[in-house]
């Protein structure tokens, strides 16, 4: 019982810790791999929204100015 109570000798726990680490070390890798695509998207999406809003801005501006010329149309008409 030199193992501390335990029959199993020391280089199969070893062996069996090291196993555990490495599926340990290949899941991280997996979680990642996969952090670095939601990372990717959410750069896309970012931008994709940023592109929006100067479009959003662009329409109000145009909208602004169609109801000028709209007004100022029917001030005349008048």
């Amino acid at each position: 019982m030199a193992n501390g109570g335990d029959e199993r000798p020391r280089s199969i726990t070893l062996a069996l810790i090291d196993a555990k680490l490495d599926t340990v070390i290949e899941k991280v890798a997996e979680v990642r791999a996969c952090q670095k695509e939601q990372e990717k998207r959410i750069e896309a999406l970012e931008q994709d929204n940023a592109r929006m809003k100067e479009r959003l801005g662009l329409v109000g501006t145009l909208n602004l100015i169609v109801a000028a010329v709209g007004a100022w149309i029917g001030s005349r008409r008048a």
